[in-house]
């Protein structure tokens, strides 16, 4: 059985005719039955005929035609679309592990590298306090190194991220099953939206941490 969305559209893709040869329109007001199925219903043109949609029905019509030797195989839409939203229900949780796992990394490696490079400059700041730049001017200092690398880190995720989603989404549906690749700017928007407030919040750990410098002791150590 076949219904389409738009009846006239059908048209195109599929010829509707009698036994004599007559075109027949499908339209919104009825249903074509082939002549068979009017002969075993007893069934004429304006005539009403109920369909029900039995599972058990379509269970056992599908074993049955199973068994004929002109079948190789019988797949019912429902279990299709099962199957379907299975594996994209499984592919969803594997997202959002990667989408934690990739946003702890972030975090971790901004927070690293930024300590390392507080840590490593700190009579280099202290000077800067000595001479009089106010605490967010220090802040930015060396933030401003960090905001560069997170925005040199996007630019270059966008790319391998798009190779990566192509591959996974062309690699994992089964045979039957086409996926759309496309990306969306909304899902860019929110990676880097993401990544960005990362680095705010490694910002705002440091800016703390530059605070509470002591300068005098910071300029009288050795390196």
């Amino acid at each position: 059985m076949l219904v389409p969305e738009h009846p006239t559209e059908i048209n195109p893709y599929t010829s509707l005719k009698d036994q004599n040869g007559k075109k027949l329109t499908l339209d919104n007001n009825g249903a074509i039955i082939s002549a068979k199925l009017a002969q075993v219903f007893k069934v004429k043109a304006g005539d009403h005929l109920t369909v029900k949609d039995d599972q058990s029905s379509v269970d056992h019509f599908s074993r049955e035609l199973t068994k004929q030797d002109a079948s190789l195989n019988v797949v019912q839409s429902n279990t299709a679309k099962k199957t379907i939203h299975s594996i994209l229900g499984g592919l969803n949780h594997v997202v959002i592990v990667i989408v934690i796992c990739a946003s702890i990394l972030a975090f971790v490696v901004l927070y690293t590298l930024t300590n390392i490079n507080v840590s490593e400059r700190i009579r280099e700041l202290s000077t800067i306090k000595v001479l009089g730049f106010y605490p967010r001017e220090v802040t930015m200092y060396i933030y401003r190194e960090t905001l560069i690398l997170t925005i040199v880190g996007v630019l270059t995720g966008f790319i391998g991220g798009k190779l990566l989603h192509g591959y996974i989404i062309q690699a994992l549906p089964p045979e039957n099953v086409t996926s759309i690749t496309h990306l969306y700017p909304m899902n860019f928007t929110i990676s880097t939206a993401i990544t960005m407030l990362f680095s705010l919040f490694v910002m705002w750990l440091m800016d703390r941490k530059i605070r509470r410098v002591d300068m005098l002791e910071a300029l009288k150590s050795v390196d």
